[in-house]
């Protein structure tokens, strides 16, 4: 298999996130899962559908 010879084989833009980010991104995402049930309406279950399925994907 060939090796990269630089750390720079992805550019920054395009870097994946850290463990701090994405736990940011889920706390993020229950907190307006939890705003939409309080509130009575029916958006929370997509929202609560794709964040199993961001959370399953990062698992």
């Amino acid at each position: 298999m060939p090796r990269h010879t630089t750390d720079k084989a992805v550019p920054a833009q395009r870097r994946s996130f850290t463990k701090a980010e994405l736990q940011r991104l889920f706390d993020h995402i229950d907190d307006l899962i939890d705003r939409e049930y309080a509130a009575g309406t029916k958006r929370w279950l997509p929202l609560f559908r794709d964040s199993v399925a961001f959370k399953v994907g990062y698992a």
